[in-house]
């Protein structure tokens, strides 16, 4: 079976009962073969390595096809696999093979496929689970990356950042949480007396002014019309605007 796309030619076969991928870079003139033996002895090496440093979740960049990870399913220290595989031409040619099946239909599994990787990446800010497990490592595809050195080794930085942004992420949390909880539950008390902001439509008429914490915010109070106003400020203009002997009307403010 083959199939194109620009610049780049795909072909699987079956050659002694072993499945053999082959891809070719018609612009480089770069031709790559790789056959299911050498992806089960990457993972017999891989399988060695895991069971050494104990790692419990991996990303994996580079499908193949496949049977460079189908064997990490059974090993007991793996908890998880997130696999992600930026070409969609080369993963439609290996969709079908046993060991792609396999690894789509285990409950083991995550699997971002090109344009889903961006996705996947901003939505690691919020995957805190991840913060669970004890080791966590990124592997690359190593067959494949003497074809998509460029692209596997950018994806890999991108992931240790996801992951470096999670961890301190999670840190700020562990550190902060319970004050954030009693502020919370101090808050509550307090709902009663709030409003929603919808409550101030048409509440007020005139002039308003919104004060920042911009550079000229200290030259702009020094006109005295805008104590006349309806004084809209942002917490981090509060100090500028009281000793300037302004106190304002609304403040707005924002907790990520």
């Amino acid at each position: 079976m083959a199939i194109m796309r620009e610049g780049f030619s795909f072909s699987l076969e079956k050659k002694d009962n072993y499945f053999q991928l082959k891809i070719r870079d018609e612009k480089l003139n770069k031709s790559l073969t790789i056959d299911e033996q050498s992806e089960r002895n990457v993972c017999k090496r891989l399988i060695k390595k895991i069971s050494e440093d104990r790692v419990e979740l991996l990303f994996l960049i580079g499908v193949g096809m496949g049977f460079w990870i189908e064997g990490l399913l059974s090993s007991p220290f793996v908890s998880k696999l997130i696999i992600l595989e930026p070409d969609k031409t080369l993963y439609n040619l290996v969709s079908q093979l046993p060991p792609i099946k396999k690894l789509i239909e285990s409950g083991k599994v995550e699997f971002f496929l090109a344009g889903e990787i961006d996705d996947f990446l901003v939505s690691m800010r919020s995957r805190y689970e991840l913060l669970f497990f004890k080791r966590i490592e990124v592997y690359v595809n190593e067959l494949m990356r003497r074809m998509y050195r460029e692209d596997y080794n950018n994806l890999e930085r991108r992931i240790g950042k996801a992951l470096n942004t999670l961890v301190n992420d999670g840190l700020t949390i562990a550190r902060h949480s319970l004050r954030w909880m009693g502020n919370f539950i101090s808050n509550l008390k307090k709902l009663s007396d709030c409003y929603y902001l919808n409550s101030l439509y048409n509440r007020y008429e005139g002039t308003a002014v919104i004060v920042g914490a911009g550079p000229s915010v200290d030259d702009i109070l020094k006109n005295t019309e805008i104590g006349k106003a309806y004084i809209i400020s942002t917490d981090a203009a509060l100090r500028t605007l009281y000793s300037s002997g302004y106190r304002p009307n609304l403040i707005v403010t924002l907790d990520p």
